[in-house]
């Protein structure tokens, strides 16, 4: 359920502003209350801190000021600009006692990147009441797509007025029932595809908590496609499209990959979306695989990968240093039987001949993400989408792309794409299998399909990674889950 966040130090005013919450505005749950900036800058860094809060509250100090002076301006200095850049999509107002004037008229200006500023009698005074809040809350809601998209606040709330006719299965429908159909069209009429009409078609997605779907936009006689990520996971769809500008910022064509519909998610109420543009007859990897076998269908994804490592050069690198991140969502769990002894000597930073030998291999560029659903295939060719983890040598981690050929080959065995015994990849063998035939030398040094010892050591310690992470996923099926602990108890 979305959530209100309040940072305000006194704590009688928060007191009273719980109980008007719920007797006056009619509010379900609970406010996140902070009080400290130390406990601010702590919690604001979690991964999943933002996704649920829909609006924040924000005091203008947080130490201790006089009656007609702050204290300090912590509430502006800190606050505001760790929410700005850490969940730049959520509206953030100014309470503070400090604020003199016309409520109505403070309600909407913006000074200093605020949303609204409001003096705290706002809440507690007789005359507020839940149609006000109402309107409080769709205003800076409104503005805050508007900051976010370039629009004007009228162009967004004109949006609202729109018709939108909606058609999809009832596969697709699991999923807006999930947000509610009246938010999930709210939200829609706020992206403004451009269209009155709009099909909703189920793709195959992974496992990040997102919902995926490809829209059919008509108007008049023209029709255009993008694919549709929507969910709660806010920051999970920010990041994705940071990575993404990212790419396109070093220089990578529209022949790799496609533009954005917009460089932010829009959000309402705890609910984001983002869209790319979708080619027309365009076939996600896996279900080519599905149609056309594993050998053949691998193939199209060579002239995508083929640009995006176009800057890859051999390097020495060890192993541990790398992997550390491909098994860091594991860190937290307690039960950590069936993960094998790589994953293992990871988290538990213990002696592992594999991980602490230094490997020659490529560095440079990696996606981060490559299972079957993030490789498209058109008429045009093989593209690839969702760089939300994605790596280029420039940044503090190199990228390896020995690692994009783990994830892919893992993904497809897990899904039974491929008929590879997940024993096969903590060997190494797989990288001189006639499955990658036309695809393995564009991740090996030598440029032949020959890995060498380096690069097997490197691969195998990957696949039990990724491995041990596919074996956390709730999506994944039982039997495959308990084959890949067989595998990692074993040889892992």
């Amino acid at each position: 359920m979305p959530k209100l966040l309040v940072v305000e130090n006194d704590n009688a005013w928060v007191n009273d502003f719980q109980k008007d919450l719920r007797s006056v505005f009619e509010e379900q749950s609970e406010p996140i209350i902070i009080r400290l900036a130390d406990e601010f800058k702590h919690l604001s860094r979690s991964e999943t801190f933002f996704d649920d809060v829909e609006l924040a509250l924000v005091d203008l100090e947080l130490g201790a000021g006089t009656r007609d002076s702050p204290g300090d301006y912590l509430g502006r200095d800190l606050v505001l600009r760790e929410i700005r850049s850490q969940a730049s999509w959520i509206p953030v107002v100014l309470v503070s006692q400090y604020i003199r004037g016309d409520l109505a008229i403070l309600a909407e200006t913006t000074p200093y990147d605020f949303d609204a500023v409001l003096t705290k009698t706002f809440f507690g005074d007789r005359k507020t009441n839940r149609k006000q809040w109402e309107e409080l809350r769709f205003n800076v809601g409104i503005k805050r797509i508007a900051a976010l998209t370039g629009r004007s606040t009228c162009e967004v709330t004109s949006t609202l007025e729109h018709t939108v006719e909606l058609d999809y299965g009832r596969g697709v429908a699991e999923h807006i029932e999930r947000y509610g159909k009246e938010e999930f069209e709210r939200l829609l009429k706020l992206l403004d595809l451009g269209s009155p009409r709009i099909v909703l078609d189920e793709v195959v997605f992974g496992y990040s908590g997102l919902s995926v779907a490809k829209a059919i936009c008509r108007k008049g006689g023209r029709s255009t496609q993008w694919l549709l990520k929507f969910g709660t996971s806010i920051r999970k769809l920010d990041r994705e499209l940071s990575a993404h500008r990212r790419m396109f910022e070093d220089g990578f064509t529209r022949l790799m990959s496609v533009p954005v519909f917009c460089w932010k998610p829009v959000v309402w109420r705890s609910l984001g979306v983002i869209a790319y543009e979708f080619e027309e007859g365009a076939d996600t990897l896996f279900c080519k695989v599905q149609k056309e076998g594993s050998t053949q269908a691998l193939v199209h994804a060579r002239r995508a990968l083929q640009e995006l490592y176009a800057g890859i050069h051999e390097d020495v690198i060890v192993p541990r240093n790398q992997l550390k991140r491909l098994v860091k969502r594991l860190a937290g769990e307690k039960n950590r039987t069936g993960w094998g002894a790589t994953v293992l000597a990871l988290l538990e930073n213990s002696k592992h001949d594999d991980l602490d030998k230094p490997v020659r291999v490529l560095v440079g560029c990696e996606h981060g993400d490559l299972h079957t659903r993030n490789i498209l295939v058109g008429k045009r060719g093989p593209i690839l989408i969702d760089f939300a983890h994605y790596l280029r040598e420039r940044d503090s981690e190199k990228g390896v792309p020995l690692f994009d050929l783990a994830k892919l080959l893992v993904d497809l065995a897990v899904w039974k794409l491929v008929d590879i015994p997940f024993e096969d990849f903590l060997t190494g063998d797989l990288l001189s299998q006639d499955l990658l035939t036309g695809l393995v030398d564009v991740f090996l040094t030598n440029g032949k399909p020959a890995a060498s010892d380096d690069e097997r050591i490197l691969f195998r310690c990957a696949a039990a990674c990724i491995m041990a992470v596919y074996s956390e996923y709730k999506d994944v099926p039982d039997e495959r889950r308990e084959a890949i602990c067989n595998a990692l108890a074993t040889g892992g």
